[in-house]
């Protein structure tokens, strides 16, 4: 059960004006993970913020003083498993308190661009750290400037960045890792996006895998001392947005269906075939009868972040587009996925035709490349973000639509909406940049590396053997 609740009061003086506004958040216990482990749970807790505002009667001055989290309830925001790694969580806001002064002025200028110049001066002061136990004191001074479109013969970057049959070349090597959270963290309630100051603030806590100490036992430490060098998430948020997730707008997922729930307790109960869940997660007492128990990552079917859709992940976060006259073709580094997309118009597969990746066709909507894609197998689920969450219902009615658009020579703009009614109860849609980069892509030897498939096996054989000699 959640309870989001405010209360705000707004009032004019002949020397300016004054808001006052109240916030209290209070959360249920609930687990990050769909089995019942307590290291997977954030006990209940209530955040309380404040705040106080003044507006000059010109209003080009305003100052506003905040408290956050003024009880300092400690809280995981998220926390996952990111095979091969471990468990990754990330804390909470602690209590921050603080000033800002801002000032506004426009500013014109002549000549054949337009400009408006704002600048803001960010006064942060006392910012209490419980996680880390110091005090910060924090100026920030951002400088904002916005270009209007230009005239005369120069030629926008769009423009620049076509291929020679008039189209926009999307080709390359795009980084989409980011520190950008899927869901929004309950602290930022409605906030879309968050001050520069508040991004640094957020970048700089805990991004933790763990568990992470090497342990005594050499045969524990062998076969489970993965660490955070492997790990590469990032280390910018999107523009300060606080999620990935644009719609619904308070950037978290819509609820799941009573089927899609269902689904969910026969994984955990019975784990009987098809296991649609990308990563194997499952309790320590668990023996594998056989790879199709395993998570379909660990048969080397589904990569952790190769979708569709694209999601960032642990590691591995890059892909490459290749553009033909009539077709694109959009290459995952995870698994080396290669979707082969046409946009000559055609239509979908026949319904009974259902693949892993699903049958993907596109269009170009003006200069972005519309990628349409259906007749999902119904042996993976319909949406999964590897130990964030679990696997939700069967993509058997997932309908996917992707959206690409090149911002300029370095960005590209990745939107999907999903819509699977039979899993969720409204579609939702998700936003990522992507960098473009020069760095190459390597082979994801991922069958050809499966020594695990069998000693996992093995392993679960040998385990039975000394649970029934103990029983004995």
């Amino acid at each position: 059960m959640e309870i989001n609740a405010g209360i705000e009061y707004e009032w004019g003086t002949d020397i300016g004006s004054f808001r006052a506004k109240g916030e209290v958040y209070y959360s249920d216990d609930y687990d990050f993970q769909i089995f019942d482990n307590k290291q997977d749970r954030q006990e209940s807790f209530t955040i309380l913020n404040f705040h106080l505002g003044y507006t000059s009667p010109s209003e080009r001055y305003s100052v506003l003083g905040y408290l956050r989290n003024a009880t300092e309830e400690e809280r995981l925001n998220t926390l996952f498993f990111a095979p091969p790694v471990g468990i990754v969580g990330e804390h909470g806001e602690p209590r921050t308190w603080g000033v800002e002064f801002n000032q506004r002025a426009a500013i014109a200028t002549s000549g054949s661009w337009d400009r408006f110049v704002s600048s803001m001066h960010s006064f942060s002061a006392l910012r209490t750290k419980a996680l880390r136990g110091c005090l910060r004191v924090a100026v920030t001074i951002v400088g904002m400037l916005f270009t209007g479109s230009a005239t005369g013969d120069r030629a926008s970057p769009l423009e620049r960045h076509r291929t020679s049959w008039g189209v926009p070349d999307l080709q390359g090597i795009w980084d989409f890792r980011t520190r950008t959270p899927f869901e929004r963290p309950v602290e930022f309630g409605d906030k879309a996006v968050i001050t520069p100051a508040e991004a640094r603030e957020f970048l700089q806590r805990p991004h933790e895998v763990l568990g992470d100490d090497r342990p005594d036992d050499p045969e524990l430490d062998l076969i489970g001392a993965y660490n955070e060098f492997w790990l590469d998430p990032g280390s910018e948020l999107d523009g300060g947005r606080t999620s990935l997730i644009v719609d619904p707008p308070n950037g978290r997922l819509p609820d799941m269906t009573a089927a899609a729930r269902e689904l969910i307790r026969q994984l955990v109960e019975e784990r009987s075939p098809p296991v649609r869940e990308i990563a194997t997660n499952v309790s320590s007492d668990y023996r594998f009868a056989h790879p199709e128990t395993l998570g379909l990552s660990n048969r080397c079917l589904v990569g952790f972040n190769a979708g569709p859709p694209i999601t960032p992940g642990a590691y591995n976060n890059n892909l490459r587009i290749v553009q033909t006259p009539g077709y694109v073709v959009i290459h995952t580094e995870m698994i080396h996925e290669t979707r082969i997309v046409p946009t000559d118009g055609r239509s979908h597969l026949p319904a009974e035709m259902r693949l892993w990746l699903g049958d993907s066709v596109g269009h170009w909507e003006g200069d972005t490349l519309a990628v349409d894609t259906t007749n999902f197998t119904a042996k993976k689920p319909a949406f999964e973000v590897p130990g964030y969450t679990p696997p939700i219902g069967t993509a058997e009615d997932l309908h996917l639509v992707e959206r690409f658009t090149r911002i300029d020579a370095g960005l590209l703009e990745y939107e999907y909406r999903l819509s699977s009614p039979a899993s969720f109860t409204r579609p939702f849609t998700a936003r990522i940049m992507m960098k473009a980069s020069t760095d190459k892509l390597y082979e994801y030897a991922c069958h050809e590396g499966n020594y695990a498939m069998g000693a996992i096996l093995r392993g679960a054989r040998a385990q039975e053997q000394r649970d029934r000699a103990a029983s004995d």
